[in-house]
Formats: structure tokens, sequence, C-alpha cells
């Protein structure tokens, strides 16, 4: 989970989806930006929105979160291994 009001730690998202878990975040631009990019699966909320905090935790929760298989591990973890995806291939970009 990343509730942050702004950038503070949303590279935790990316960790959280190498391990295949389900991700949480609060919704800011720089969040949207790391969980399009690598590809995490994250459920957002409001920023300072404790309600929907709370039911988000709680469909996470109660929501059959089956692990990915093996298979589709390493195909996760493949995709983040791309080295479109590394810090010097976005530095040349920039």
């Amino acid at each position: 989970m990343n509730a942050g009001k702004f950038d503070n730690g949303s590279f935790s998202l990316v960790e959280a989806t190498y391990f295949g878990k389900p991700t949480l975040s609060t919704r800011y631009p720089a969040a949207e930006f790391i969980c399009q990019r690598f590809g995490a699966r994250t459920k957002f909320f409001p920023v300072d929105d404790h309600e929907a905090l709370a039911l988000l935790i709680r469909e996470t929760l109660v929501e059959n979160h089956s692990r990915p298989s093996l298979h589709e591990l390493a195909q996760i973890r493949a995709r983040l291994a791309d080295p479109e995806l590394g810090m010097r291939r976005y530095a040349e970009r920039m």
C-alpha cells in the first residue's frame, strides 16, 4: 500500500508487483505513472479519503486474490527486467 499525498515511495508498488501481491495507492500523478510504466495492477483511492481506503482494504481482503502461478510470476518478473524499464533508457528518453 502506498498512502502518500505526493510521491514518497510509489516504487513499493513495483516491488509488490514483483512478488505478485495486490497493491493499493492514493491517486496522484507519480503513482499513476509508475503503475502504468511498470504494469502494477493497482487500485487507487482519493488522497485523504479514509473511508475509500477502508473500503478498498476490505475489498482486497475479501476478494478471492489467488496468488499468481509460478509461470505468471515468471512472466511478471521478466517484464520488469526489460531494459526498456531501466533508469538508463528512461534517462536517455528524457
